[in-house]
């Protein structure tokens, strides 16, 4: 069997800010303006450390943890937006094709959409906007499903939940040479829906596979639902057709829907007019009362039963352990406000208020002509209602103090009182969180204007972030421009376009002060736009802050010579050996280039060896690889030992890096270092293929006919 020669020692110069961590943060960056004079920004990320990673090119980028992914947006000349997702060195996983895309579930998928142009044709067709068609991709960008109809009740288009898919189709003429005997009775079930202009829903699994095909997969009566909801939790909201079909008659029928289990199960026998998602746990579900000509509302748990009776007008789910209900007031055009425990639908406040809040801390927060004030579970008010809601927040308690305002203007001014009432933050922030770990996140200095109507608003200035403690004191400098509350010790901030976390005492998690990492990463922003002059001023800026990685980048620009820095090594091997004493791995490895040709520096590739082992410890992950090369190949005195090579490979390719995955799987080829494995050769050399590794496709085109 022929053998793969593996890629022997790689002098590869650049910029490689690639590392095994895959926490990412946003990076803005100034891209121009706007017709009106705005400036726009363009979107990439840093990692942890705060370098960047992904070039600004994107107009926002999302970060996903947990998928080690980022959702993002770009946009065409038109300004039209396509929207994929990316990973964390910037590799497309999803191609942005689409024109909204979902984040993955727990199952691995997520909803795109497209818009198509609209059915009607004509003159109509001129005052018709387009439509949207839905569909499912997996993880890895392929799709699922494609053009699926928007159906009535369904605005968002269909949903995966619970490994299902709910789906309705426009049932369309089609040829019945297609029809099998065995098939007469979806025949007729097919001319009797189209014949109404109905719908048709069907519940599947990924693989395209019909799951469940209608209530107790009884008759041929129920093959189909007219409406079907998300499962949760194994339950779901359906109607399924009954004995008339007819479009204008059946929305008489104000209470159709039945909780049904994934065997096609009733579990709950009652009919109701609306089933809303679920939420913490519970779901609201809504009747339709025939003689008062009124809907209710009450609750259903996941497993179906009903245990807030459909007695109220309105039910408003919170995020604790509590539900806002509303009865009919007095006069018929008003309803009153209490609360119940949205675990046992036992009632904790009456209805009789305005307007309730959320019970926190022994206290809730309810509305008395027009203003807001707190009761206890006596419904004995302890705070006179005097004061306005902040925003969309509700008024709460957090760590004794309630952020409130008494303010009715534009630009409110906001304070925190205690238990009693007491004024214990003056009313002097723009804007003030919940206490959280003793501090508040507080805004100074943001001013908003408002148009026509409350929504439509404008901010005028953002103003400055900083963090009070409980007595009002200042903590940490207004100096961010968005800041979140302290959890577990630290607060995730925004300053200079980086975000980053910092602790009580400000110290931060960044490698360097934000604008020194700032003045960097913008270096290598213009580098990369060819704008050498602003390169240079900024990288300069940085190394004056002390910042190895900026002694590196103007090294480089010496030695590939620019119209600002004529090609000078001497310079590069000053600015690089000043780096590498900090240890900086890309100087590390690339002085040891420098020594490996005589480049600049006296040859000795003994030192090339020493500075190559320094900068792969620091995970520098084309030094790993080249120390692997050395290994297998004995080169530049270095003894032969296989064992190791396949070491460095592996660990090379568990970081995620290309061309270790390359080198990896010509080891499992070849057996250097480890055992003879096709399979997993082609696993590697797939992986590599897959991110655009060149040499990993040319051997899978080349030997791929002995990896089987």
């Amino acid at each position: 069997m022929k053998a793969i020669t593996p890629i022997l020692f790689l002098l590869v110069f650049g910029i490689t800010n690639l590392t095994a961590q895959t926490k990412r943060f946003p990076f803005k960056y100034p891209s121009g303006k706007d017709s009106t004079g705005k400036t726009i920004y363009k979107q990439g990320l840093t990692d942890a450390s705060g370098k960047l990673v992904v070039y600004p090119f994107y107009d926002w980028l999302n970060w996903d943890g947990e998928l080690n992914l980022a959702l993002g947006s770009i946009s065409d000349k038109t300004g039209k937006n396509f929207n994929g997702y990316i990973d964390s060195t910037g590799f497309v996983v999803v191609p942005f094709k689409y024109n909204s895309l979902g984040w993955f579930n727990k199952n691995n998928i997520a909803q795109f959409s497209n818009e198509v142009p609209s059915k009607v044709s004509g003159f109509a067709a001129n005052y018709n906007s387009p439509r949207k068609v839905y569909g499912f991709i997996d993880i890895n960008g392929a799709e699922l499903f494609n053009n699926l109809e928007e159906l009535p009740g369904l605005y968002t288009g269909p949903q995966f939940s619970d490994d299902r898919l709910e789906i309705g189709n426009t049932i369309m003429p089609f040829s019945k040479s297609f029809i099998t005997d065995k098939d007469s009775l979806k025949l007729k079930r097919f001319e009797l829906v189209y014949s109404y202009g109905n719908y048709q829903y069907i519940y599947y699994d990924k693989y395209k596979k019909p799951v469940l095909i209608g209530i107790n997969n009884s008759s041929a009566d129920s093959l189909m639902f007219i409406q079907a909801f998300n499962f949760y939790k194994g339950i779901a909201a359906v109607r399924y057709p009954g004995a008339n079909w007819k479009t204008a008659d059946r929305f008489k029928e104000k209470n159709v829907l039945t909780l049904i289990d994934k065997s096609g199960k009733i579990v709950n026998p009652k009919k109701y007019n609306r089933v809303y998602n679920y939420y913490h746990g519970t779901r609201t579900v809504v009747i339709y009362d025939s003689t008062s000509k009124r809907f209710f509302h009450g609750l259903v748990d996941s497993t179906g039963k009903e245990f807030v009776p459909t007695i109220y007008r309105d039910i408003e789910n919170f995020y604790e352990s509590t539900a806002a209900v509303a009865i009919e007031g007095a006069n018929s055009k008003s309803i009153l406000w209490g609360i119940v425990d949205n675990k046992t639908g036992k009632v904790i406040l009456p209805c009789k208020y305005q307007a309730v809040g959320e019970l926190s801390e022994g206290l809730a927060a309810v509305m008395e002509n027009n203003r807001w004030g707190f009761v206890n579970l006596k419904s004995e008010m302890v705070i006179p209602a005097k004061y306005v809601k902040v925003g969309y927040r509700g008024l709460q308690f957090k760590e004794g103090l309630a952020i409130v305002t008494t303010d009715t203007a534009i630009n409110k001014k906001y304070g925190a009182i205690d238990k009693t009432g007491k004024t214990i933050i003056p009313f002097i922030y723009d804007d003030l969180s919940d206490f959280s770990e003793g501090l508040a996140a507080a805004n100074k200095g943001k001013t908003i204007s408002v148009g026509k109507y409350t929504w439509d608003y404008t901010v005028v200035a953002d103003g400055k972030i900083g963090y009070i403690n409980k007595t009002g004191k200042t903590i940490i400098p207004f100096d961010y421009q968005e800041g979140r509350n302290f959890k577990k010790g630290y607060a995730d901030v925004t300053k200079d376009s980086l975000a980053f976390s910092i602790d009580a005492t400000e110290k931060n998690t960044l490698s360097a002060t934000p604008r020194i990492l700032y003045a960097y990463n913008a270096g290598l922003v213009e580098q990369n736009n060819r704008n050498y002059k602003a390169a240079f001023s900024y990288f300069t800026e940085a190394s004056a802050g002390g910042y190895s990685e900026a002694d590196f980048a103007l090294g480089y620009m010496y030695y590939a010579g620019t119209d600002i820095t004529k090609k000078n090594t001497a310079e590069t091997v000053k600015l690089w050996t000043k780096a590498a004493n900090k240890n900086n791995p890309n100087a590390l490895y690339s002085l040891a280039t420098l020594y490996a040709k005589g480049d600049g520096v006296a040859l000795n590739t003994n030192e090339a060896v020493v500075l190559i082992n320094k900068a792969a410890a620091l995970n520098h992950l084309e030094a790993i690889c080249d120390v692997g090369v050395l290994y297998e190949s004995g080169q530049w005195g270095v003894s032969v030992n296989q064992a190791e090579a396949a070491k460095a490979y592996t660990r090379a390719a568990n970081l995620g890096h290309t061309r270790g995955m390359y080198l990896l799987g010509v080891a499992y080829y070849n057996g250097i270092g480890v055992t003879k494995n096709m399979q997993a050769c082609r696993t590697w050399l797939e992986k590599a293929s897959a991110r655009g590794y060149q040499p990993a496709k040319d051997a899978i085109t080349k030997f791929g006919g002995m990896m089987k």
